[in-house]
């Protein structure tokens, strides 16, 4: 018996793939670089923050 389906998860790739490519269109190869560094470090933070290492470094 199937059950419906209550999350897709490929549509939520899709999606957040859709949204990367949208902020993308138009921006130059350093500009690329230049978002990725900035999620990276907000990434590292929000890892410390929940890891519960405030620490700023």
């Amino acid at each position: 018996m199937k059950t419906a389906k209550r999350f897709d998860c490929v549509k939520m790739k899709d999606d957040a793939q859709q949204r990367r490519a949208e902020q993308m269109r138009g921006l130059s190869p350093e500009e690329r670089l230049a978002f990725y560094r900035r999620a990276y470090e907000a990434l590292l933070r929000r890892q410390r923050k929940l890891q519960g290492g405030d620490q700023a470094t």
